[in-house]
């Protein structure tokens, strides 16, 4: 870290730290609602087949999830009507429903079956109800057996396998619009 001194009186110093003083600049820099005239939401529609991005954040786990749990993923980039208003600002709140959420077994189900379902965005104060098609969700699985302590390899030591099925927060997702989307003045 990059410290600097002053020479003061009675060769006494006075030394500060560099990075505080960014960091000070960064979050002043940094905003969040919507600050900017760009960054206003107007009344408008998005036609279906809108496609929009965003970032889970929660986790998720067929360990501790079960279907028709309830998570949220944060608009990643404003999406703009066909004259290029901004109808859904980055940052609006996307709530999302597990639809299905079942481990891997070896050998029925070897990948674990999971979707998720997108059910409204919330803009500002106001709530829209969204039917959406949520493209594949990254994922990864990790390998458990039924007994704890046993041998979480592969092959299990006879005991039953699992494969859980995992999303960690900062995944990022895409759905499309299956219908169009009004949103009113606020």
């Amino acid at each position: 870290m990059w410290q600097g001194c002053v020479a003061g009186s009675s060769r006494r110093y006075s030394c500060f730290r560099r990075p505080a003083l960014v960091a000070i600049v960064v979050i002043a820099g940094c905003s969040s609602g919507y600050d900017s005239k760009s960054d206003v939401p107007r009344p408008g529609s998005l036609e279906q087949g809108t496609k929009v991005g965003a970032t889970i954040q929660t986790a998720v786990t067929s360990r501790t999830n079960r279907q028709g749990d309830s998570l949220y993923a944060i608009v990643s980039r404003e999406v703009k009507d066909a004259s290029g208003g901004i109808v859904v600002p980055a940052g609006s709140r996307v709530a999302i429903t597990v639809a299905a959420l079942e481990p891997g077994t070896l050998p029925a189900l070897p990948d674990g079956r999971f979707s998720l379902s997108v059910r409204a965005i919330t803009i500002g104060e106001r709530t829209y109800a969204v039917s959406a098609d949520l493209a594949e969700v990254p994922h990864h699985l990790e390998w458990r057996t039924a007994v704890p302590g046993a041998n979480e390899s592969p092959a299990g030591g006879g005991h039953p396998v699992y494969r859980d099925v995992i999303v960690t927060p900062g995944t990022p997702i895409v759905f499309t619009l299956a219908q169009s989307l009004k949103v009113s003045a606020r």
